[in-house]
């Protein structure tokens, strides 16, 4: 019996000695703990003063490891156009950013900074006329370029290098070896967005007769296919954009659309020419294409200075009371007819 009592009054004394053991055993994890990087607090912050009337939805930002090239780059998205709070693990990062409320923006070569471009699907010019007549005929000497997809509003940032230093974590007790234990510190990086994509508006003033058709589009031929969001340097290649038309009076007929650039080459020497395309459907004998070359006005530096906001302006329509293959029209695809009529530019 005294053997019995002896063991009995030994299993609380042997229960609080094994829940000592395990207490210290958290705290070696505990200790151990600061053997692995932790998450650090890094608050990006955008100024918007290139461009102060940009409201994005929100934004995207990437940060790329320089000390890994290899490594899947970290991406957050932030709500809204001021920033946030993001975690990176110590180590040397590059990062951009850009709006991510778009629909028609793709990117390619995303493994680097300096490879990532913006482009957008191929188009036609019946999807971005929205005129379902049959074949719409190119302008003169364009008809082998690329329709491409109007590109949205697109915005780019990019920060240089800066490290991110290994700090002490926050402790609390039983922290497991492994854990992601996050520091006091914030780092704060401040990103300045551009312009990544400029705007076309076209006008076309006095249309006679414009009263017989609602119905009119166009196309800009000559345009950048795509741009590289670090440098804004737009790719090799010539393309076509098709648009709608909306009336703003009685007489008069504008345009606005978004796109990534114009003369690639310009650099180079090589003169490009843009050709402006104006389709007017007046019924189904009656389609009618003016083809105007307003490569002037796209290069006129006075006109235009701003190389992300380009005028185009039309003097006059000469559009006629509809008649069934009138004179001075030349019949050409699927029933639509050039005007031999040259206009004037401006």
């Amino acid at each position: 019996m005294t053997m019995r009592t002896n063991l009995k009054s030994l299993i609380p004394a042997l229960s609080l000695m094994l829940l000592l053991g395990l207490a210290i055993t958290s705290c070696e994890y505990k200790d151990l703990c600061y053997q692995h990087p932790h998450w650090v607090n890094v608050e990006v912050k955008f100024d918007w003063k290139n461009d102060t009337a940009a409201n994005p939805a929100g934004m995207q930002v990437v940060f790329y490891d320089m000390d890994n090239i290899s490594a899947e780059p970290v991406s957050y998205h932030l709500e809204g156009r001021d920033g946030g709070v993001v975690q990176l693990l110590p180590g040397r990062y590059r990062a951009i950013a850009y709006n991510d409320d778009t629909e028609a923006i793709l990117y390619r070569n995303t493994n680097l900074i300096s490879t990532m471009e913006a482009y957008t699907r191929l188009s036609s010019i019946n999807e971005g006329t929205n005129m379902n007549y049959g074949e719409l005929p190119r302008g003169e000497g364009k008809e082998d370029e690329y329709v491409i997809l109007e590109p949205d509003m697109l915005w780019c940032a990019t920060h240089p290098l800066f490290e991110i230093e290994q700090q002490d974590p926050v402790t609390y007790d039983y922290v497991a070896e492994g854990a992601s234990v996050i520091t006091r510190r914030t780092y704060t990086i401040t990103m300045v967005p551009e312009k990544r994509v400029g705007n076309v508006t076209v006008i076309v003033h006095n249309v006679r007769n414009k009263g017989y058709s609602s119905n009119f589009a166009g196309a800009l031929s000559t345009l950048a296919p795509s741009v590289m969001m670090e440098s804004g340097n737009n790719s090799d290649g010539l393309v076509t954009q098709a648009f709608m038309f909306q009336s703003t009076n009685d007489s008069t007929l504008q345009a606005n659309f978004h796109y990534f650039g114009h003369c690639p080459y310009i650099e180079s020497g090589t003169a490009n020419t843009h050709n402006l395309t104006v389709y007017a459907y007046l019924g189904d004998d009656d389609k009618r294409y003016y083809n105007i070359d307003v490569t002037g006005q796209v290069h006129d530096l006075k006109k235009n200075p701003d190389r992300y906001n380009i005028l185009i302006e039309v003097d006059s329509l000469p559009l006629p009371i509809p008649i069934t293959n009138g004179s001075g029209l030349h019949p050409t695809v699927d029933g639509w007819h050039e005007v031999v009529i040259p206009l004037p530019e401006n």
